[in-house]
């Protein structure tokens, strides 16, 4: 008896060594009253159902145990089963080659469940208990259940019974789990299968060619007219060139404005040699020449790589090696040397439309995203892919909504495909309101400008980003503008969906989607919260449909993986053909993508998101490839093995890495490796380091038994009045006080986003606009309150510099001035340091208007009339706000020509008491023309076009907005900080630097003309 037990136990072993958990039908309830078992009955005609089994020697228990078995894996998504049967005994499938036949099938359920039987009067029960096996599904055939003394043991009984005529296939279930609709699908899909089996030949046709739904092949696509993304833009610009295509960073471009800036990159690009399909970097701040660039790049017929400037140095490199980019064109990068510069290509003249021809099908972009071997995988997208859901159709969900905003907000990460949606407002020419860096990761100085520009549309946001914004009192109020908000990246809470609608004006989007399918996949317009917040359907010619594990179509109200296909899907990953293959395929010549998502479709068509299924994770709208960070992990010294999952800390999600190591490991130096190679939110809050991780029966490591994440804090009360006031706040916001001055705040529970919070909550209780960046690389309070009480001194500091400066005749100059000047001072004859720009109006425009606009302008920046005299020994500003600037005279000619206006004006200034610039307008026959010229001692040429910027608003009736920090104040500001520590220290260090005998380099000539 001893040797039967022995062999039943390592039989038992074998069973259980494929499986971390038993089979469980998956809930289609969450109910919370007592439970009830309730039975659903299915009958069958039995005679057909003999008459197989004595053709093919299989019993009919057989028979139905391979249905069920099947049903299962459809229904649970999963090509393995264990369930139990007589006096608890365990009967387990393990079918990972879906292409068996069904006779094999049938023929190894059968040997199975004979060798099974062996073992029926042996009691298992304290080895399940063990394994921690959970009593989920229940097969007999023809055993009357005695379910009272079984009682709630499963939660699905199904139970064979035979009369003379008939098979009754019996549920009894779980009420509160299993909906009486749910569990007759399931019976009808075992009679299905079943009668599949006994329909088709089964010598020669798998487990894959076993449906539930059947497959509609009738699906049509309706042709882009226009499936180019720029040609699309270059339709808006010939409709409405005057009308304002873009607000960014202090700059705002009409349509043909932007599209000139354009085109000018785009043909100085093309006259570099660059060809059509080439692969071009773009690596810039959030600014007007980030877009530029981009509509650029695709004029040229090329595929724009954005690379966000704040990724760690090793994963930029890797993109741009991997995207085996022909070009880049970078701003301010030591890490390309062949970096081109913007403003190089913005030099060229040529600002018409670049003729270039390329395919619909031809690259537009590649995204990067998490990848699961350890690195990033471009995804490839084409013209045809984006253009594809913005199509001008009525019975586009998309096109009605972005034909009715006006002005969107865009604050999402250029290398995230939702930026998409931001960028293709200004292909139905829309006002794009692209926030620049600080606004887009500082809510305060993202309120200001929402605020001033009062958009009517956010066109993407995460769910819990905008959450947190709208804790936010002034956000909420500059919310109120906004009749449009589309949210994605992770589940929509319960709590957001009331606050959006008690706005009647506002129309909330939920967008579900991926790099992979171009952004969007699905789209759901909510307008109601009493219904169940779905993922919408699919939009313009894309397939929503949920699979089975066998790649099938699922009934409505069963869980599957959601493969989304159509128009939109992407072209792959460059350079990773495997990775491919393994997500993209070919159904019915229609192009998918599994998602790795599970999804229910319910009874209206929608579809509802059920999480990840494989090792990829969403956190707080981000998508990650928990194997990308366990590789990074692993890779650093002596640590063996690795896990990284996500735990809740202050009711925040974070991640959490557990690893074994061959010695102690130093967290804080592993910390710092992991952000030189992955970025911010993939870098883990928790370390924790285990003799051993808890494994499996089978080998894996159990993931539900790792610990409870240690923070190991080291709890510094605060010292000084401004840490014990940041303290307070910190605690109130984390809604904890487990954490000290010194610690960082991440590993307290803190979030990028409840950083946001405290951040806000700090500028209204201070006046102190957190520098968002530095606030999330060095997250400790000791840190932050250093930085209130440095811009608090510097605040005080610069009001006592402000009235100096209003009570000042005479202001000392920059070290740049002086060397302008020293150096026009050598050649008093050219006009070198001039800025001059002329510019022609149509006869509409009034002259005498136009010249008071400028006289306006100049009044109300009043450094612009300074004078440069000698005060003493030394050169100063001297400052006359008073002063009336010279006369703009208005020349009434028939016509002019350009060079004879530059001939007329274009010579060198008075830099010793004279004033600094010039205007005259011209009056001719068919223009208006304004030549107007500089000197570049007062201005540069960015301020140049904020001057004209200004003219126009002057012209228009419009506010002119001031200056806070002039001219004037920036001198005396220079003049304060030279007498600095760390002025003093950058003196000394140049000094020593240039006293050595070096001489500067200089390029060997090699003509000596």
């Amino acid at each position: 008896m001893i040797d039967k037990n022995l062999n039943y136990i390592k039989y038992f072993l074998n069973l259980i060594k494929d499986f971390d958990e038993s089979t469980v039908l998956n809930p289609d309830l969450s109910g919370i009253e007592t439970p009830n078992l309730v039975t659903e009955e299915f009958k069958i005609n039995k005679h057909e159902l003999i008459e197989f089994c004595r053709k093919n020697c299989i019993t009919e228990s057989v028979l139905f145990l391979a249905g069920a078995c099947l049903a299962l894996n459809k229904f649970t998504f999963s090509n393995k089963n264990l369930i139990f049967h007589e006096n608890n005994l365990i009967f387990t499938t393990n079918f990972e080659n879906r292409k068996i036949t069904i006779e094999d099938y049938l023929i190894q359920i059968q040997k199975d469940y004979k060798e099974n039987l062996k073992y029926v009067n042996f009691s298992i029960d304290d080895l399940i208990k063990e394994y921690d096996l959970k009593s989920g599904v229940y097969y007999s055939f023809n055993k009357d259940l005695d379910l009272d003394s079984l009682g709630y043991k499963y939660d699905f009984y199904l139970n064979i019974m035979e009369n003379h005529e008939e098979f009754i296939l019996s549920a009894s279930y779980n009420d509160q789990l299993y909906s009486a609709e749910y569990i007759k699908l399931f019976l009808k899909s075992i009679n299905q299968i079943i009668n599949q089996f006994l329909s088709i030949d089964i010598l020669n046709s798998s487990l894959l060619d076993i449906y539930l739904v059947k497959e509609d092949e009738d699906f049509k696509f309706h042709e882009n007219k226009t499936p180019f993304i720029h040609k699309r833009f270059e339709k808006q610009v010939e409709k409405n060139p005057d009308h304002m295509s873009l607000v960014s960073d202090g700059e705002r471009l009409t349509y043909g404005e932007l599209n000139k800036k354009a085109n000018r990159i785009a043909n100085a690009l093309i006259k570099k040699g660059v060809k059509p399909k080439s692969n071009i970097v773009i690596m810039f701040h959030r600014n007007s020449n980030l877009i530029a660039a981009i509509l650029a790049v695709l004029k040229a017929g090329c595929a724009y790589i954005p690379i966000d400037m704040a990724f760690p140095k090793e994963r930029i490199i890797y993109m741009s090696q991997n995207s085996q980019a022909d070009y880049i064109l970078a701003e301010n990068n030591e890490l390309f040397e062949n970096a081109i510069s913007i403003e190089e290509l913005l030099q060229e003249e040529n600002d018409e439309n670049p003729d270039v021809e390329i395919s619909p099908d031809d690259l537009a972009y590649i995204l990067y995203t998490s990848g699961s071997t350890g690195l990033p995988k471009g995804v490839m997208g084409s013209h045809r892919n984006v253009t594809n859901g913005f199509t001008e159709d009525e019975g586009n969900i998309i096109y009605q909504a972005y034909s009715k905003m006006k002005k969107n907000i865009g604050v999402i990460t250029v290398s995230f495909v939702a930026f998409i949606a931001d960028f293709m407002s200004l292909t139905y020419g829309n006002t794009l309101v692209f926030a620049n860096d600080e606004e887009a990761k500082n809510i305060e100085s993202l309120t200001k400008l929402m605020e001033k520009e009062k958009p009517d549309a956010f066109t993407f946001t995460t769910p819990s980003r905008l959450k947190q914004y709208l804790e936010y009192e002034p956000f909420a109020k500059a919310l109120s503008s906004i009749n449009q908000i589309s949210m994605g990246g992770e589940k929509v809470s319960e709590e957001l969906m009331p606050v959006l609608l008690s706005n009647d004006e506002m129309i909330p989007y939920v967008i579900y989607g991926c790099t992979e399918v171009t952004g969007i996949g699905t789209i759901e317009k909510i307008t109601d919260i009493d219904n169940e917040l779905t993922i919408g359907d699919a939009p313009y010619n894309v397939v929503a449909q949920i699979r089975d594990i066998d790649g099938r179509i699922l009934p409505q109200g069963v869980m599957g993986e959601i493969y989304i296909g159509g128009c939109g899907i992407s072209k792959g990953y460059y350079n990773m053909d495997d990775e491919s293959q393994k997500s993209f395929i070919t159904i019915n010549n229609i192009p998918f993508y599994k998602t790795g998502d599970f999804g229910v479709e319910n009874s209206e068509g929608k579809l509802i998101s059920k999480g990840r299924m494989d090792n990829q994770i969403k956190l707080r709208g981000l998508r990650i490839e928990i194997g990308e960070i366990e590789a990074n992990i692993t890779k650093f010294p002596n640590i063996k093995q690795t896990a990284v999952v996500v735990k809740k800390i202050n009711n925040n999600d974070h991640l959490c890495a557990y690893f074994t190591a061959g010695e102690e490991i130093d967290v804080k130096a592993l910390k710092k490796y992991l952000q030189e190679r992955l970025t911010t939110y993939m870098v883990p809050t928790v370390f924790m380091q285990l003799d051993e991780l808890p494994r499996t029966p089978n080998g894996k490591i159990f993931l539900k038994k790792l610990p409870k994440p240690v923070l190991n804090l080291e709890l510094v009360a605060p010292e000084t009045e401004t840490e014990k006031m940041l303290f307070d706040i910190s605690t109130s916001v984390a809604e904890s006080t487990e954490f000290g001055v010194t610690d960082d705040l991440y590993a307290a529970g803190f979030t990028s986003l409840t950083l946001m919070k405290l951040s806000a909550v700090v500028f209204e209780e201070t006046g102190v606009n957190l520098n968002i960046s530095k606030l999330i690389d060095e997250p400790t309070i000791r840190n932050i309150a250093k930085e209130i009480d440095n811009a608090q001194e510097s605040s005080a500091k610069l009001d006592k510099i402000i009235e100096s400066a209003k009570n000042s005749t005479y202001i000392p100059l920059t070290a740049n001035q002086l060397g302008v000047y020293y150096e026009c001072a050598q050649n008093p004859d050219e006009p070198q340091y001039n800025l001059p720009c002329l510019i022609r109006f149509d006869k509409s425009i009034d002259a005498e208007r136009l010249r008071e606009s400028i006289i306006k302008t100049f009044d109300t920046y009043p450094y612009l009339k300074t004078r440069i005299v000698m005060h003493g020994d030394q050169l100063m500003h001297k400052r006359d706000d008073s002063i009336a600037i010279d006369e703009i005279p208005i020349v009434e000619v028939p016509q002019i020509s350009d060079e004879e206006i530059y001939n007329l004006n274009f010579k060198k200034f008075e830099l010793l008491g004279g004033q600094l610039f010039r205007a005259k307008i011209y009056k001719t026959d068919n223009e208006v023309v304004l030549f107007f010229d500089m000197h570049h001692i007062i201005t540069d040429g960015a301020s140049v076009n904020i001057l004209f910027k200004s003219f126009s608003n002057a012209y228009e009736g419009k506010e002119i907005e001031k200056e806070t920090i002039d001219g004037y104040i920036n001198a005396l500001i220079e003049n304060e900080n030279e007498n600095s520590d760390e002025y003093i220290a950058c003196e000394r260090y140049f000094h020593d630097l240039l006293s050595q005998e070096v001489d500067s380099t200089v390029l060997t000539p090699n003509i000596n003309g």
